[in-house]
């Protein structure tokens, strides 16, 4: 898990983003917001999900909820293809992408389940 910060390099995701790396949960701003006008942080991410990475996103803050849509530099992560971990906790998030990464799933079938409640730890129903 990474988390982001005022001046994030793009260059740490790129670095991170190798094999043997399945999956990736990035800690964000808020309601899921992240660098959207950082073009090489966006094709980071990109990249990451190209490869078969899977990008989920989680809030930094104690309370709330990834909402995808609510602003434009949360729709930025979305649309470069990480998926919303809406309220799970990064704890949560972290332990659910290592299990289902575990079971030999494809990033596509882990990406979808990311995005469903399998054990009570995610409480927004997808959209």
């Amino acid at each position: 898990a990474v988390r982001l910060f005022p001046g994030f390099s793009a260059c740490t995701i790129a670095s991170l983003c190798s094999a043997p790396l399945q999956g990736l949960i990035i800690e964000a701003y808020g309601a899921g917001n992240g660098p959207s006008e950082d073009a090489a942080f966006l094709a980071a991410i990109e990249s990451a999900v190209a490869q078969g990475i899977v990008v989920v996103v989680v809030t930094q803050c104690v309370r709330g909820s990834v909402r995808p849509g609510l602003y434009a530099t949360g729709s930025a992560l979305v649309r470069a293809g990480a998926v919303p971990g809406f309220d799970m906790t990064t704890e949560a998030a972290l332990t659910k992408l290592a299990v289902l990464c575990g079971q030999g799933l494809d990033s596509s079938a882990v990406r979808e389940r990311m995005q469903r409640d399998l054990a009570g730890e995610l409480t927004v129903a997808t959209p």
